[in-house]
């Protein structure tokens, strides 16, 4: 095997000059989804003149209880994702969902957040990673390129990590505790996630008023933004009973399954897919912060994403 693999990497290497280094397995990650959850493309806001501070002085608390209102608003959602223009969309992302929701809920459970927050990946981009928004916001919780440098997301010719479901999930973590810090109520930190907080901020000063909703009543937030809110939680309460909202037959998705398999160079997608003998989508769509078929060799810790069907060695 290690001779075949020898022979392989220096024809491939002869004929697209690409490094293709002998694959390794690194921990295993296995992941599975029982859970459902599925939006429209929203621009993050501008976080610039931000107050978020870098240094901590003490460990903040993150309560683990996601906002489920019931009211006017929410229910307007409600009957447009389940008998309105967005059911479709709706059914295509409940669908889609099962496929992240339990490694996306995993993440921020040990995180200390409320893991029904994932439904602004849904809100933001139907669990899409390739969603691209009219300003530039990308991947599955649509960050903008200087907000996502900020949480850490790299981005360059070969990787944009906001199209990456676990370090785009991490980075919607950071953000969205510094977010809980300021406002330390998650309706007006998701409204913060949607319009920035500078908005958030001046529309409480206006209302004199800390309650969301009352924000929404005065109308001193965006039209987009007082829409943003009640758009998840309508999210939320159709995923934890599809039936009820008559969604009925949905094609689900396979659930999230993978090893992380180390590289002592660079490779690509190409190369592993016909040693492994696995589809260049599936690997494609494990691996989706790479823009090219290129996997840039990034120090003694690259990992690349296979199936867990294939055994490595």
């Amino acid at each position: 095997m290690r001779d075949f693999f020898a022979s392989s990497f220096f024809l491939i290497l002869m004929f697209f000059g690409v490094s293709c280094a002998p694959l390794q397995v690194a921990d295993p990650v296995y992941v599975d989804s029982s859970g459902l959850i599925g939006g429209t493309l929203n621009s993050e806001g501008d976080t610039s003149n931000s107050r978020f501070s870098k240094k901590q002085t003490r460990k903040p608390v993150y309560y683990k209880v996601f906002p489920m209102d019931n009211n006017q608003y929410v229910e307007k959602w409600l009957v447009h994702f389940s008998k309105g223009h967005g059911r479709d969309s709706m059914k295509r992302y409940l669908e889609r969902s099962r496929r992240y929701i339990q490694l996306m809920g995993k993440i921020f459970e040990e995180e200390g957040l409320p893991k029904d927050l994932i439904y602004i990946s849904m809100a933001e981009s139907g669990f899409y990673p390739y969603a691209t928004s009219s300003a530039g916001a990308v991947g599955y919780w649509q960050f903008i390129a200087p907000t996502g440098q900020q949480y850490g997301l790299k981005m360059n010719f070969h990787v944009d990590e906001r199209q990456d479901f676990v370090l785009s999930t991490q980075a919607a973590i950071k953000y969205l505790k510094d977010l809980y810090n300021v406002f330390e109520d998650w309706r007006l930190s998701m409204a913060a996630y949607n319009c920035g907080e500078n908005r958030v901020s001046n529309a409480i000063s206006l209302s004199n008023s800390r309650n969301f909703w009352h924000l929404v009543e005065q109308k001193n937030l965006p039209l987009e933004t007082r829409n943003y809110v009640p758009k998840i939680i309508a999210m939320r309460k159709i995923a934890l009973r599809p039936h009820a909202y008559g969604f009925s037959n949905l094609d689900y998705q396979e659930p999230l399954d993978y090893h992380l398999v180390s590289l002592r160079g660079s490779s690509s997608l190409s190369y592993i897919s016909q040693e492994l003998k696995v589809p260049h989508q599936e690997l494609k769509s494990l691996n989706s912060k790479l823009k090219t078929d290129t996997i840039p060799f990034e120090g003694q810790e690259t990992y690349v994403r296979v199936p867990s069907y294939v055994q490595v060695f």
